[in-house]
C-alpha cells in the first residue's frame, strides 16, 4: 500500500467518525424531543484494491443513517394515549363536580333538605309562633337556594364541557392537516434518496397529539407516509387531510363533531367513545351532568309535589287556603334550577298552613303533622325511597361514578407509561449510551489523525531522501 492510500484511509476514517459523532451529539440534543427516535449510523468498509497480489482496504465509509423507529411499540403508544387523555380529563371534571355536592360546615343540599322537613315538627308543636314560622321560611328559602346554585353549578360545567369541543376539534383538525402535510414532505424526500427522520420525528409528535385527543389509529404506508383514523374515520391518506369541524345538535343544541365528506359534513359525535379529551368532554356533558341534572329535578319535582299537595288542603292564618308552598313546577325538567317558594307564601308566615279546618286556627296542627311526616315517607323511586334517601343514594352513585373514573385515569396512566417504556427501549435515547459512544467515535477519529500522521512523517522522510 502507498503512503498515499494510507492518507486515503486515514481521511475516510476521520470523516466516518466524524459523522458518527455528528449523529450522536443529535440524538443528545433530542432525546427529551416528543417524537423522536434514537439514529445511529451505518459503517462500512470502502472496498478493496488489488495491489503486488494482495487485496488491501481502502479505509471506511459511513453508508447512511437509520432511525430506531419500532411501529408496534409506537402503535401501542397510541393507543393508550387515547385512554390517558379520557381518563385525565374525567378525573378532572369529576373532581370539581364531587365539590360541587360536598357538604361542608355551612351545610350543603341534603342537610337543608333534612331541615326543612323537620322544621314542621315544631309547627306541629306550636302551630302560632311566629319565630317557629318564620323558622320555615327560612329553611324553605335557603333550600331552594341550595337547588338553584348546585343545578347552575352543574349547568356551568355542562356548558363548559360543551363549548371545550370546539378548541380541541380545531387542533385536531389544524394537526390531520400537518401530518398532511409532513406525509408530502417524507414521500419527496425519501423518493430522492433522502433521509426524512426529522420529518418523522415530528409527524410522529403530532399524531401522539392528536392521540390524546381521540382515538386514533395509524397505518404505516410504503412509500413513507402514513393514513389517520380518527374516531374510526379516514383524515389522512397521504398528502390529503379531510378537515373536521363543529355543529349544533338541533334538538339539545350542544355541540357535535363533524367531518368532511366532498363538499358536505357528517356527524361524528358518537364515534368518540371513551378516547381522549374530547371523549371525556362528551362523556361529562352529554352523561355526567345531564344524569345528575335529571336527579336534581326529579327530586325538586317530587318534594315541591308532595309538600303543595298537602299544603294547599290547609288553612293558614290568615283564614286562606288553596296556597302552594312552593312555586309549582310546570314540568320536571328544569325544575331545580327553577325551584322557588310560592309568591303567595314568600315573606308570608302567616300564609303557612298548619291546620286542614279554619274551624282550628290558631292551635290546629294536624296539617302540620302530615307535613311533618313527609320526611319519613317513602315517595320517590316508585315508593321506595324517601326524600333523604333518594339524596343520599345520588351522592353514593355520584361518588362511585368518581371512584371509578379516579381508578380508570390512574390505570390508563400505568398503560401508558408501559407502553412508552416499551417505546424507549427499542428507540428511545439512552444518555448513557450516547456517552459511551462520543468516547468510542471520538477515539475513533483520535487514532484516524495519527494514521495521517504518521503517513505524513513517512511521507516527508521520503521526500527528505529524494
Amino acid at each position: 500500500m502507498s503512503l498515499f492510500s494510507i492518507l486515503h484511509s486515514g481521511s475516510t476514517a476521520m470523516g466516518a467518525a466524524n459523522t458518527a459523532l455528528q449523529t450522536t451529539s443529535n440524538n443528545v440534543a433530542n432525546a427529551d424531543t416528543p417524537g423522536y427516535a434514537r439514529q445511529s449510523t451505518t459503517l462500512t468498509p470502502a472496498g478493496t484494491i488489488r495491489q503486488g497480489g494482495v487485496l488491501l482496504g481502502q479505509g471506511v465509509r459511513a453508508s447512511g443513517v437509520t432511525s430506531s423507529y419500532n411501529r408496534f411499540s409506537q402503535s401501542q403508544v397510541f393507543g393508550r394515549l387515547g385512554g390517558a387523555g379520557y381518563g385525565a380529563a374525567q378525573t378532572t371534571d369529576f373532581e370539581a363536580i364531587e365539590t360541587m355536592f360536598a357538604e361542608g360546615q355551612d351545610g350543603g343540599l341534603g342537610q337543608e333538605l333534612i331541615e326543612f322537613l323537620d322544621s314542621f315538627s315544631s309547627l306541629e308543636g306550636a302551630p302560632s309562633d311566629p319565630t317557629v314560622r318564620m323558622d320555615i321560611l327560612s329553611r324553605g328559602e335557603r333550600l331552594t337556594s341550595y337547588f338553584n346554585r348546585q343545578a347552575g353549578d352543574l349547568a356551568s360545567r355542562q356548558v363548559e364541557a360543551d363549548q371545550s369541543v370546539v378548541p380541541m376539534v380545531a387542533r385536531a383538525s389544524n394537526l390531520a392537516s400537518q401530518v398532511a402535510a409532513l406525509n408530502a414532505d417524507i414521500v419527496q424526500l425519501e423518493a430522492g434518496g433522502g433521509q426524512a427522520h426529522d420529518l418523522r420525528a415530528r409527524r410522529t409528535a403530532l399524531l401522539e397529539e392528536l392521540s390524546y385527543l381521540g382515538p386514533t389509529k395509524v397505518q404505516d404506508e410504503a412509500d413513507g407516509s402514513v393514513t389517520v383514523l380518527f374516531a374510526g374515520h379516514s383524515v389522512v391518506e397521504g398528502a390529503y387531510a379531510r378537515s373536521l369541524s363543529v355543529g349544533t345538535d338541533a334538538t339539545t343544541g350542544f355541540k357535535t363533531i363533524r367531518i368532511s365528506q366532498g363538499t358536505s359534513t357528517f356527524d361524528i359525535t358518537s364515534a368518540f367513545g371513551q378516547r381522549g379529551q374530547i371523549g371525556s368532554a362528551i362523556n361529562t356533558r352529554d352523561v355526567v351532568t345531564t344524569g345528575l341534572l335529571a336527579e336534581l329535578d326529579e327530586l325538586a319535582f317530587g318534594l315541591a309535589g308532595q309538600v303543595n299537595a298537602l299544603h294547599t288542603t290547609g288553612f293558614g292564618l290568615d283564614g286562606a287556603t288553596g296556597r302552594n308552598f312552593f312555586a309549582a313546577p310546570t314540568q320536571q325538567t328544569g325544575a331545580a334550577a327553577a325551584f322557588s317558594l310560592d309568591a303567595a307564601v314568600a315573606g308570608t308566615p302567616d300564609a303557612i298552613a298548619a291546620s286542614t279546618s279554619a274551624a282550628t286556627i290558631p292551635g290546629g296542627n294536624d296539617l302540620a303533622t302530615q307535613l311533618a311526616a313527609l320526611g319519613e315517607a317513602a315517595v320517590l323511586s316508585g315508593g321506595t325511597q324517601t326524600f333523604g334517601q333518594f339524596y343520599a343514594s345520588v351522592i353514593a352513585g355520584l361518588g362511585q361514578d368518581a371512584s371509578s373514573a379516579y381508578s380508570a385515569g390512574d390505570r390508563a396512566e400505568l398503560q401508558l407509561a408501559g407502553a412508552m417504556d416499551l417505546r424507549d427501549a427499542a428507540s428511545g435515547v439512552s444518555l448513557e449510551e450516547e456517552a459511551l459512544d462520543l468516547i468510542r467515535y471520538r477515539e475513533a477519529f483520535s487514532a484516524a489523525t495519527r494514521v495521517i500522521s504518521t503517513a505524513s512523517e513517512m511521507l516527508d522522510e521520503l521526500m527528505q531522501i529524494v
